[in-house]
Protein backbone atom coordinates (compact mmCIF):
# COMPACT_ATOMS: atom_id res chain seq x y z
CA UNK A 1 0.00 0.00 0.00
CA UNK A 2 2.75 2.17 0.53
CA UNK A 3 4.13 1.77 -3.14
CA UNK A 4 0.78 3.38 -4.26
CA UNK A 5 0.69 5.91 -1.91
CA UNK A 6 4.32 6.87 -3.48
CA UNK A 7 2.96 6.17 -6.67
CA UNK A 8 0.30 8.93 -6.28
CA UNK A 9 1.92 11.61 -5.15
CA UNK A 10 4.77 10.81 -7.51
CA UNK A 11 2.07 11.31 -10.03
CA UNK A 12 0.71 14.12 -8.37
CA UNK A 13 3.90 16.43 -8.38
CA UNK A 14 4.43 14.88 -12.22
CA UNK A 15 7.90 13.65 -10.91
CA UNK A 16 8.80 9.86 -11.50
CA UNK A 17 8.85 7.43 -8.62
CA UNK A 18 12.30 6.94 -9.15
CA UNK A 19 12.94 10.68 -8.76
CA UNK A 20 10.71 10.49 -5.46
CA UNK A 21 12.36 7.37 -3.66
CA UNK A 22 15.83 8.27 -4.94
CA UNK A 23 18.78 9.55 -3.46
CA UNK A 24 19.18 13.02 -5.03
CA UNK A 25 18.79 15.65 -3.11
CA UNK A 26 17.66 19.00 -5.13
CA UNK A 27 14.75 21.07 -3.18
CA UNK A 28 12.53 19.95 -6.32
CA UNK A 29 12.75 16.60 -4.70
CA UNK A 30 13.09 16.89 -1.46
CA UNK A 31 9.77 18.93 -0.67
CA UNK A 32 7.96 16.23 -2.50
CA UNK A 33 9.94 13.54 -1.00
CA UNK A 34 9.56 14.87 2.38
CA UNK A 35 5.46 15.42 1.86
CA UNK A 36 5.12 11.81 0.86
CA UNK A 37 6.85 10.94 4.26
CA UNK A 38 4.55 13.09 6.12
CA UNK A 39 1.44 11.83 4.45
CA UNK A 40 2.19 7.98 4.96
CA UNK A 41 2.76 8.55 8.40
CA UNK A 42 -0.74 10.18 9.04
CA UNK A 43 -1.87 7.49 7.28
CA UNK A 44 -0.59 5.16 9.90
CA UNK A 45 2.52 3.95 9.01
CA UNK A 46 5.49 3.60 10.81
CA UNK A 47 8.64 4.96 10.20
CA UNK A 48 10.09 1.61 9.81
CA UNK A 49 7.37 0.54 7.16
CA UNK A 50 8.23 4.16 5.71
CA UNK A 51 11.94 3.72 5.43
CA UNK A 52 11.72 0.63 3.95
CA UNK A 53 9.60 1.61 1.36
CA UNK A 54 11.86 4.50 0.43
CA UNK A 55 15.14 2.58 1.01
CA UNK A 56 15.79 4.90 4.28
CA UNK A 57 16.96 4.54 7.78
CA UNK A 58 13.76 5.10 10.37
CA UNK A 59 15.39 8.12 11.95
CA UNK A 60 15.61 9.80 7.57
CA UNK A 61 11.28 9.76 7.96
CA UNK A 62 11.74 11.45 11.25
CA UNK A 63 14.17 13.79 10.52
CA UNK A 64 12.07 14.48 6.89
CA UNK A 65 8.79 14.66 8.11
CA UNK A 66 9.82 17.02 11.46
CA UNK A 67 11.60 19.29 8.88
CA UNK A 68 8.65 19.34 6.57
CA UNK A 69 6.64 20.36 9.84
CA UNK A 70 8.40 22.95 10.25
CA UNK A 71 9.02 24.91 6.47
CA UNK A 72 5.29 24.28 6.73
CA UNK A 73 4.88 26.08 9.74
CA UNK A 74 6.09 29.01 8.18
CA UNK A 75 5.55 28.61 4.71
CA UNK A 76 1.68 29.14 3.89
CA UNK A 77 2.83 27.73 -0.19
CA UNK A 78 4.20 24.37 1.49
CA UNK A 79 1.06 24.01 3.44
CA UNK A 80 -1.29 24.82 0.50
CA UNK A 81 0.98 21.98 -1.45
CA UNK A 82 0.43 19.86 1.32
CA UNK A 83 -3.56 20.32 1.42
CA UNK A 84 -3.72 19.79 -2.52
CA UNK A 85 -1.42 16.52 -2.29
CA UNK A 86 -4.33 14.97 0.74
CA UNK A 87 -7.35 16.30 -0.97
CA UNK A 88 -6.77 15.08 -4.85
CA UNK A 89 -6.78 11.11 -5.28
CA UNK A 90 -10.28 10.42 -3.69
CA UNK A 91 -7.87 9.78 -0.28
CA UNK A 92 -10.80 8.64 1.52
CA UNK A 93 -11.49 5.79 -0.45
CA UNK A 94 -7.73 4.85 -0.34
CA UNK A 95 -7.70 4.88 3.16
CA UNK A 96 -10.64 2.98 3.90
CA UNK A 97 -9.29 0.57 2.08
CA UNK A 98 -6.00 0.63 4.15
CA UNK A 99 -7.79 0.51 7.37
CA UNK A 100 -10.23 -2.97 6.11
CA UNK A 101 -6.87 -4.61 5.02
CA UNK A 102 -3.84 -4.99 7.20
CA UNK A 103 -1.06 -1.98 6.27
CA UNK A 104 1.83 -3.21 4.79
Amino acid sequence: MIQEVIQRVARHFKMPVEDLTGRSRPDALVVPRQMCYLFCRSLGWSTLDVGKAFGRCHTTIVKGCQEMEGRMGVDARLQRKYRSLCKKNQWKKFVKRCLTNEIT
